[in-house]
């Protein structure tokens, strides 16, 4: 019989086998086999331990038809302590990479970097539990750019003190040198304008906000905000000591939490199935305080999804949020585990 020596080169490394024609061919094949099984294996390892949610144009989680954003949380089914996340257009661009100190993507820490569809930096921004700390540098679409700033820390607040140090407007020219001059910043038809002294707004400062056509002006002392008036779409003015006010369920949270427990029917295949985890819901807080739009973004079953959106349809109206003093469409998430001991 006549003897073949086959020479296969793996990774530089190389195996002389004496063999017959026939016990080449099957030796090839089971060989292949045996790679595209380890090739698979391996990309399933690396993805075994990640998690894909869904966002709508908000970043808030959606259903799969409507999002916007597709973001994976790497680890998340893993013992970290800290969860690398990175954000996609729905074209598949790469929009936002960062680090959450949770699996819920809420406790953002370290180093943020967002980008424009074409690939250019859009801002390079850093976090320390979820607080905006330190440099903030942003540029416009073509690269050039935009914005040189920090976040100061302000430990009675909710947000830190942003300084802006450094500004160029859209002509590439700069009006802002070393936190002072004219800052005017525009995103289509809204804008906001002012002076700048030592980085922070001062005097009176004007904009408009498109999509909800309300026009403003504020007045601030040394970046503090005092008080503004706002003109609505029906032309009816509203003073504002207060920037924006989140909605509220009227009792508090912590009420509404023992609202849905009171009123959520547990339906039977929770215990024959041992179902127990975490259903999550988004829905719309009307101007009214009425919620609306509620959708299942978690989803444990369709028996507790329904039951989920019944029970909010029948919630108590909220106190509505409202921005420079005009109620706002707010969109929020609730989470509500389900279990033996719930």
């Amino acid at each position: 019989m006549m003897q073949l020596k086959v020479v296969l080169q793996y990774n530089k490394i190389k195996f002389k086998l004496p063999c017959s024609k026939k016990s080449v061919f099957l030796f090839l094949n089971t060989l292949i086999i045996l790679l595209s099984c380890f090739s698979t294996q391996l990309i399933f390892s690396q993805n075994i331990e990640d998690e894909t949610v869904y966002l709508d144009s908000l970043k808030n989680p959606t259903l799969t038809e409507n999002f916007s954003y597709s973001r994976i949380i790497k680890g998340y089914y893993s013992m970290n302590t800290t969860f690398p996340i990175y954000d996609y257009y729905k074209s598949g661009e790469l929009e936002m990479s960062g680090t959450f100190e949770n699996r819920s993507a809420t406790s953002k820490t370290g180093e943020f970097i967002t980008y424009y569809k074409n690939g250019n930096k859009k801002s390079i921004s850093n976090y320390k539990k979820s607080k905006l700390i330190g440099p903030f540098s942003s540029w416009y679409e073509n690269g050039s750019p935009k914005m040189e700033s920090e976040y100061i820390e302000n430990k009675t607040d909710l947000t830190n003190d942003l300084k802006i140090n450094q500004f160029w407007d859209t002509e590439n020219k700069q009006t802002v040198i070393n936190g002072n001059g004219y800052f005017e910043e525009k995103d289509g038809k809204s804008f906001s304008k002012g002076e700048l002294k030592n980085g922070v707004k001062e005097g009176i400062w004007s904009g408009h906000i498109e999509n909800q056509k309300i026009d403003f002006a504020e007045n601030y002392v040394k970046g503090k905000f005092i008080s503004g008036l706002s003109v609505d779409m029906d032309k009816i003015q509203h003073s504002y000591d207060v920037l924006e006010v989140k909605p509220t369920p009227k009792n508090g949270i912590k009420n509404f939490y023992k609202f849905l427990e009171k009123n959520f029917k547990l339906t039977d295949e929770v215990e024959s199935n041992n179902i127990n985890g975490v259903i999550v819901a988004t829905f719309t807080v009307d101007i009214d305080g009425s919620l609306d739009h509620i959708q299942i973004t978690k989803s444990l079953s369709p028996s507790l999804d329904k039951e989920m959106i019944r029970v909010l349809k029948t919630s108590p109206k909220w106190i509505p949020g409202q921005k420079k003093g005009i109620s706002t469409r707010y969109s929020y998430r609730i989470p509500l585990t389900i279990g033996r001991n719930n």
